[in-house]
């Protein structure tokens, strides 16, 4: 089992060469290159949660393209987890968004230290 910061998120931050566009393609490339990287097996099953929900379906839709090669294939399991699998229009929000930006943007910058 692997786990996966996605570009610009955990330890990712510090590797080089994640450059822009940061989309949902290029997260998944990253996963089929770290897999090609490292020698591993291509993976029977792929878990995704919240946005690595939607990498995870981007990895699988790109797998059937043949965007990692012909030699890959298909996870015979796709887990798919708090993840809505499309995009959501603004019209369709509850507020709860921006209910947390207004928070965030109330918070003191910086934060103080909980030492």
């Amino acid at each position: 089992m692997v786990l996966v910061d996605m570009r610009n998120h955990g330890k990712s931050v510090d590797i080089e060469g994640l450059d822009p566009p940061h989309n949902m393609f290029n997260a998944a490339m990253d996963v089929a290159n770290l897999v090609k990287e490292k020698g591993w097996e291509w993976p029977d099953v792929v878990i995704g949660h919240s946005m690595g929900g939607k990498v995870a379906l981007q990895f699988a839709e790109s797998c059937t393209r043949g965007d990692y090669g012909h030699s890959v294939s298909f996870p015979k399991q796709l887990w798919v987890l708090d993840s809505v699998p499309v995009e959501v229009s603004p019209e369709y929000s509850d507020g709860e968004v921006e209910k947390v930006l207004r928070t965030l943007h109330s918070l003191p910058s910086p934060i103080p230290s909980r030492r």
